[in-house]
């Protein structure tokens, strides 16, 4: 798979990109409610989507990227408070992102290494760079995001505080 589309999405500062094959959903930011004795930064609760109770995360958390910064004035209003909905064998996971850009086709070719200055933080599930309208993109490693979804949760079940 040398070519493929994805949807790129700011947390914080920064511009981060999943392949679309993984989002069930982008929708307005929901209220959020928190599970009892959940102390953890990285489960924040629970969300309806659609009629079921799915499980809200901080993503900005696991990643380890500062939280919301304000936007610029030339954001479009529908850009932001949005919630995105993904989802890979059955695990849907939910959480709010500060802003969206759009789909793009994107090949792997122009992919660039991960810089030092990420890779030393736990963006360890960043599989590299991208560029797209002079941003500079981070692609998630789709692989190691939803085992660190995965092994959050367990964490959090064993009685662990995330």
């Amino acid at each position: 798979m040398n070519s493929f589309s994805i949807l790129i999405f700011r947390l914080g500062r920064e511009w981060v990109a999943l392949p679309t094959i993984f989002f069930k959903e982008v929708t307005h930011r929901r209220p959020v409610h928190r599970l009892p004795h959940q102390k953890g930064k990285i489960l924040q609760g629970l969300v309806n989507l659609n009629g079921k109770l799915e499980l809200s995360v901080a993503l900005h958390e696991l990643l380890e990227i500062e939280a919301f910064i304000a936007p610029s004035s030339s954001v479009i209003p529908y850009q932001l408070n949005r919630m995105v909905a993904i989802v890979k064998e059955g695990a849907l996971w939910v959480f709010p992102v500060d802003e969206m850009n759009g789909i793009y086709h994107w090949n792997l070719a122009g992919m660039e290494q991960v810089p030092t200055v990420i890779a030393r933080s736990s963006m360890h599930y960043v599989k590299g760079v991208i560029k797209v309208e002079n941003k500079r993109v981070v692609l998630l490693d789709e692989e190691l995001l939803f085992c660190g979804l995965k092994k959050c949760l367990h964490s959090n079940m064993a009685g662990g505080a995330l």
